[in-house]
């Protein structure tokens, strides 16, 4: 794991609650996850690929795509001694745009387990897990876009433990109403928000809504730098969707002192992953999800000098991830890699940092939120 980000007591401020003043949070406070224990579970401690094979009714799943249908079906692998577990596991589709019949042929998932079945195994401790798949059932070139979303997961784990862990499958998927073709296919399991919170000692919050300045200001700085590097603009750490809770694609988390940590997720619409469908929003004007737009606040740039010093610091762990992935095609590897770079040789120069990081911030007082 990648060196977490530290805070100084001149730089974090939190809203009591709205109206009260503004009072700065001690630096010994801060209960930083990088100071305790790893409290991972098996699951998400390991970074082998995991090759599973899924028995349910998948054409009636997919048909159906309700989180009301949740039928029964098997969980099958081989445990790190070569031992066959099987699990009997609930299967529904999940998601909201990748659950759409005309975005997606095959849906996300969540596998819905036994804890007295995995008891004991590297599924100790998982219920209910999300599980990333492929979108299109035919041409294998489509699940490069799991890995490429897998990792831009590992990415951010490598510069904060306040990350969402992912495990890699190969998962075979087998209809039992024998009604679609046996198809074998990536896929990544997502580490719940519970489990995040309980592993970095953080409670996970649910508001309505926030404002900025009751977020930390570096772990915030951190996701715009982070959301500008892999070409993300579909995100806000202070409102959701319209009457929806808060966030777009960021939990939060907080601690008894009150402060706000975003937590990054969902990243198909980034210029990282680069899907097929993915367009960015018409008020930023972008003309790709690859180009790149900083939505950090003009406020923070002091702290752009730390946050891109911890990009740089763990670049080499960054390229590992891609260099050591074999499973991603030819093709992909060489466009992550020159996405990488570019983002790199960025940062590496001070007019293009003064032109991308220092011009392009927002003198709101509240960043944009995406519509």
């Amino acid at each position: 794991m990648g060196t977490a980000m530290t805070s100084r007591a001149d730089s974090l401020f939190v809203w009591t609650r709205p109206g009260l003043a503004v009072f700065p949070l001690l630096f010994a406070l801060l209960p930083l996850s990088s100071a305790f224990a790893d409290h991972s579970t098996p699951l998400f401690s390991d970074d082998s690929i995991i090759k599973a094979t899924i028995r349910a009714p998948f054409s009636d799943i997919m048909r159906q795509r309700s989180d009301d249908f949740e039928p029964e079906g098997t969980f099958e692998y081989e445990d790190d001694n070569g031992e066959k577990k099987t699990f009997d596991i609930k299967v529904r589709s999940r998601g909201n745009f990748r659950a759409r019949p005309d975005v997606c042929d095959f849906t996300p998932l969540r596998l819905n387990f036994k804890k007295k079945q995995v008891a004991g195994t590297e599924f100790e401790g998982q219920d209910k897990l999300k599980m990333v798949t492929h979108c299109e059932l035919d041409g294998r070139h489509q699940e490069q876009l799991v890995l490429r979303e897998y990792l831009t997961y590992r990415f951010y784990a490598t510069l904060t433990d306040d990350a969402f862990r992912v495990r890699l499958l190969e998962v075979t998927y087998r209809d039992s109403n024998r009604r679609m073709k046996r198809k074998t296919r990536y896929a990544f399991l997502l580490e719940t928000r519970d489990q995040v919170a309980e592993r970095t000692h953080i409670r996970f919050a649910n508001v309505a809504s926030l404002k900025f300045d009751q977020l930390d200001q570096e772990r915030t700085n951190l996701v715009t730098v982070f959301s500008y590097f892999i070409g993300n603009t579909d995100f806000s750490a202070i409102r959701g969707p319209k009457d929806e809770h808060c966030c777009h694609n960021v939990m939060l988390l907080t601690s008894k002192t009150g402060y706000f940590v975003p937590v990054p997720f969902d990243f198909d619409f980034s210029g990282m992953v680069d899907a097929p469908y993915a367009a960015p929003n018409p008020r930023f004007e972008l003309s790709s999800v690859r180009d790149r737009l900083y939505r950090g606040l003009c406020r923070n740039n002091k702290l752009l000098p730390a946050t891109l010093a911890l990009f740089k610091e763990n670049r080499g762990e960054i390229q590992a991830l891609v260099d050591n992935l074999d499973a991603l095609g030819g093709q992909t590897r060489k466009k992550l890699n020159n996405y990488i770079a570019d983002f790199y040789k960025i940062i590496e120069e001070e007019s293009m940092v003064e032109q991308e990081f220092l011009t392009e911030c927002s003198a709101a007082t509240e960043p944009p939120v995406p519509t």
